[in-house]
Order: C-alpha cells, then structure tokens, then sequence
C-alpha cells in the first residue's frame, strides 16, 4: 500500500501475490484504503511458465515456492515477470524466501529497463537449502545488467535474553556503497559472511 501512495493516481502497482489467502487479505486491506490504482495478481513469479507447489507456512511472510524434493501444501500457476510487466516499471519489490535467483532469471527483459531500481530482500541460507544453489548467479544476473549496489542493510539476528528479561539486539550495520555489484563484493567481503537475511537496494548504472 505504500507504494500505491507513492506512486499516486497517475501511476500503477503490480500487487503479485500467490498464496489465496494473502491474495485475498491483500485486497481486502487495499479496498479499505480506497486504493484503485493497484493491478492483483494471484500467481507465483519465475524463471518458467508452469505449475508450481507453494509451501504455506503458519506465517504467512514465510511462504515460498517449493522445488521438486520439498511437497508443498498447494499449487499456484507461475509466469516469469517479463509476461506479466507489459510497461517500464520504475521499481521492483520482492521478499521471496529464497527464490531472489529464479525470479531474476525470468525478468531479464524488465532488467534493462533505464533507470530502474530494485528493492531486494535476501537470503543466502535459503537460497542454498531450499533450491540447492549460492548466491553466485544472483550477483551475476545483476552484474551483467549494468546494477550499482547504493545500499546494503544486515538484519540482526534474533535478540537473545540477557538477564533479567533484558534482550541485546546488535547494531543494525547499513553501508552504502554506491558502486557495481563486483566491486561491492569485492571491497565489502566481510559484510556478505552472513546467514540471515539482508537487503540491498540497486539502480542502473
């Protein structure tokens, strides 16, 4: 909904939500907001055009595409974004429990578009349990696309008690680069010996 605001009455949001039920409260939270300048879609999003097995999750911001050694709990049909995005889209959002690789792999089109920038929260762990990869290819399909890394923001991991109830959160670390992906790699190693999430934001060079 915050980008619905952002991009105003002239402008419009591709909502891609595969799981039913977080489509249908995706909605319904919309429609209360009045927003109208927002396109639904109740698919999954990448690398093919095909049937795919969601795994639905007690919460539902841990829902995610299976593979084919993982049963999933339901099925949704899949589309790569450059069949869905038929304009030059301005930004694109993702939070996709691992699956950050196989969506860039079916967007390359939408890649090239000038002055894009791409909000990305990812996940290494899962990239590599869930569907057997690293985080290599990510980087690569990026590279190759002219992208410059502008920020990078590690999550703290889980707070853990100290005493008396008290928790200890470490310092949320956020650098800015503002260079290509190898040369970001290469200068800030240390920031990607990490497990948990993290986010990074890229424009076109």
């Amino acid at each position: 909904m915050i980008q619905a605001e952002i991009v105003g009455d002239s402008g419009l949001v591709k909502a891609i939500e595969p799981t039913e039920s977080s489509f249908l409260r995706l909605k319904k939270n919309c429609g209360l907001n009045e927003f109208e300048n927002i396109d639904f879609i109740n698919k999954a999003v990448g690398s093919e055009s095909e049937t795919v097995q969601i795994k639905e999750r007690a919460s539902p911001n841990l829902n995610r595409v299976t593979d084919s050694k993982d049963s999933g709990n339901g099925s949704v049909e899949q589309e790569p974004l450059d069949d869905i995005i038929d304009f030059d889209p301005d930004a694109v959002r993702m939070d996709v429990q691992g699956y950050e690789t196989e969506i860039l792999k079916g967007m390359e089109e939408v890649l090239q578009t000038d002055n894009l920038m791409l909000f990305i929260e990812v996940h290494p762990s899962k990239i590599r349990g869930y569907y057997d990869d690293d985080i290599t290819e990510f980087w690569e399909i990026l590279s190759r696309n002219d992208f410059k890394v502008k920020y990078l923001v590690r999550h703290p991991p889980k707070p853990r008690p100290t005493y008396f109830f008290r928790k200890a959160y470490p310092p949320k670390k956020v650098l800015k680069p503002e260079m290509g992906v190898e040369e970001t790699l290469e200068k800030h190693q240390d920031f990607f010996d990490w497990e948990t999430a993290f986010r990074v934001f890229l424009e076109k060079k």
